[in-house]
């Protein structure tokens, strides 16, 4: 089996097995990106349906996770993923911590949802030209 063949494979069984898709890209030359954009595009756009895996744990876990989500997006609200950041204090993630008490997660989502805003626009006026 060639090389590029066998990172297909082994890319398909991945997003198999995450249940998003798994794009090869390569920075430093820009490859893949593309596919990348257009792979996106098709999840915003459902016609890519994704199962993401998620992780389950304990009962005692799910219910700490639970009781955490909504306290997180309280404090951040429009936070993309709280579940992730409630994984990540439970987990003892120092710098998520003191990202919450200092407020910095706040101006993160902020400076993100703004950055979102420029990019939209951005892409909305290049997709005209």
């Amino acid at each position: 089996m060639k090389p590029a063949a066998k990172v297909w494979k082994w890319m398909r069984a991945l997003a198999r097995d995450l249940g998003v898709p798994a794009i090869p890209i390569t920075a430093r030359t820009g490859e893949g990106i593309a596919a990348l954009l257009s792979a996106v595009a098709d999840v915003i756009e459902e016609k890519i349906t994704v199962n993401p895996m998620r992780v389950e744990g304990t009962p005692e876990f799910q219910k700490a996770v639970n009781e955490l989500v909504p306290m997180i997006k309280q404090i951040a609200p429009g936070i993309p993923n709280a579940r992730w950041l409630a994984i990540r204090l439970l987990d003892g993630d120092a710098r998520v911590q003191k990202a919450i008490i200092s407020g910095e997660l706040t101006e993160i989502v902020s400076r993100q949802y703004q950055q979102d805003v420029q990019f939209s626009r951005k892409m909305s006026v290049e997709g005209r030209q």
